[in-house]
Parts: C-alpha cells; structure tokens; sequence
C-alpha cells in the first residue's frame, strides 16, 4: 500500500498545477480584455507660436500626424473655442480631412483672429486618439 501514496501524492500536485495555471491563463486573457489596448501616443516634437493676436502650430519634427487626430482648444480671458485642424491652413493651403502634418509644416486657424493682444491666452495641442497633449503655450495678459 505504500508504493501508491507517492503516485498520489504526485497526480494531486499535477492536478493543482494544471487548475492554477489555468486559472492564471484565463485571468491574463480578462485583465487585457478590460483595459483593451490603448492607441500609442505620436513621437512628435511640436511648438506653438503666439502673435498679438493670432497663433499657429508648428511640427518641428518626429511622427506624421493625421489632422483629423488632432483638436486645439484655445482658451481666452476664461472662455474656450476648439479647432479641429481639419478647418484651417497648412503652409497657407486649405486643410482636407487627409492632409498629414509632417515635419516644417505650420497650422494657422480659420477666420478671423482668435484673441487680442491685451487676452490672457492658452493654446492646447490635442492628439485625440490617444488623449495625449503635445504642447502648451499660454500667455498672461500682461506679457501680452
């Protein structure tokens, strides 16, 4: 009888192993599925240029960026307006929904000027897919 209990001994610990590593399988496989994947932010060096009155957003280098990615949200004297860079101007030229902003190429909003010289002023660059911002320039009013 005592030549069994170490082949019990060992089915019981293969039997353990198994349901923990089951368990351990299935529970990675849930985790990921709650968090799900998460778009890569963009690799991209970018600036925000403020005038008296007007800015524009400059890609200085790094990823291509669909302009359809991106929102700019410029708050002024406490009130806000968003852009979405599909409206405006790349270079001078009318943006379309597939324009990519690559490296040298600068962003200027439609219509009239945003804000005057004498608003406090903050310009934020969105990359929506991702949520990250990419850059912040703000300006008091009396820097302006």
């Amino acid at each position: 009888m005592q030549d069994r209990a170490q082949s019990e001994l060992v089915g019981t610990i293969l039997l353990v192993s198994l349901v923990v590593l089951s368990v351990s399988v299935g529970g990675s496989f849930a985790i990921a599925s709650l968090f799900g994947e998460q778009t890569p932010s963009p690799t991209v060096d970018t600036a925000v240029e403020l005038t008296p009155s007007n800015f524009t957003v400059v890609h200085r280098g790094g990823d291509p960026l669909d302009v359809s990615d991106l929102n700019i949200v410029v708050s002024r004297n406490g009130s806000s307006t968003t852009y979405a860079l599909e409206s405006g101007r790349v270079n001078g030229v009318a943006v379309s929904s597939t324009t990519v902003l690559v490296a040298g190429d600068r962003w200027t909003p439609p219509g009239p000027d945003p804000f005057g010289p004498s608003d406090e002023v903050r310009v934020v660059v969105v990359h929506e897919p991702s949520g990250t911002v990419l850059v912040t320039k703000q300006r008091s009013a009396d820097s302006a």
